[in-house]
Formats: structure tokens, sequence, C-alpha cells
């Protein structure tokens, strides 16, 4: 019996170090879950994709977010807006999904990057983002799941 629990202690111990180490490591890691705690959010994930294989490379991910990238078609009902980071213009699409009512929302923004002649496709969910002071009550895409994406990218472009 002691052994079971002294098991268990070691498996949390060794995961609650992976998860610090992750975090203190990753700045895309922390900007998710930052994003998640400033917009109150259940979860969310970054999704980093080969643009044109749609393969994916990386996926970061908080809380609970059921979303992956091919659920949604490219520039359907998305918010389009041309965004200059780090003396690059990117083009990026904002999209909110309604969920089982109006009020539960599972917001996305995306945006094509090229690195190392390659061109990816940066994927940011939040899921179920709360009302804020700070977005006038919004929970559409364009006020939260986009400022996350947008610090998401100044980091991998300077990557």
């Amino acid at each position: 019996m002691v052994k079971k629990y002294l098991l268990l202690a070691i498996f949390l111990f060794v995961a609650a170090g992976c998860q610090y180490f992750r975090s203190t490591t990753d700045p895309l890691y922390n900007i998710l879950e930052q994003g998640v705690k400033e917009f109150d959010a259940k979860g969310g994930k970054i999704f980093i994709t080969n643009a044109q294989t749609k393969q994916i490379y990386k996926i970061y991910s908080v809380g609970k977010c059921a979303f992956t990238p091919f659920n949604l078609q490219e520039n359907r009902n998305c918010i389009i807006k041309d965004v200059d980071i780090n003396g690059q213009n990117i083009t990026t699409y904002s999209c909110t999904l309604t969920k089982s009512s109006s009020s539960e929302v599972e917001t996305v923004a995306y945006a094509n990057i090229i690195r190392d002649n390659q061109k990816y496709t940066i994927w940011v969910v939040l899921n179920s983002p709360q009302p804020k002071k700070k977005t006038f009550g919004f929970t559409t895409a364009s006020w939260n799941a986009l400022p996350v994406l947008h610090r998401a990218l100044s980091i991998l472009i300077d990557y």
C-alpha cells in the first residue's frame, strides 16, 4: 500500500516538474497559458501546421479544447486583417464558432508565415473565453484569440 502511494507521489512530482520545465523553457506554451488565464477560457491550443500538406508539426495545449485546424475551412466566416509584426506584413484570420449555445463559443485565429523556405499556418484556439471589461464584453476571436496569435507570431518570426 505504501509502495503505491510512493509511486503515485513520484509520478506526480515528475509530471509537475515536466510541466514546470516546459512552461519555463517554451515561450509559445507560456503565451497560450497566459491567454487562457487572461480571458478565463476553459482551455486553448496552438497548432503549427505545414500550410501545403496540413501536417501538424507541433501542438501546445492548455486545459480543455476540442478544436483541430481541419474543422474550419479557410476564409469561411472569418475577419481578415493585415498586421505588421516585427516588420513583416501578415494577413491574419479570426473566426468565432458557436458551440451548443450562442453564449458558448470557440474562438480561432490563424495566419500563414514563411520560415526556412517553408510555409506554415499558425492556429490559436481559445475555448469559451469570458466577456471582459477590456474586450468591452465581446467574446469573439478578434478580441481574444487574435491578440494571442499576434504574440505567438512575434516570437515565431524572431525565432
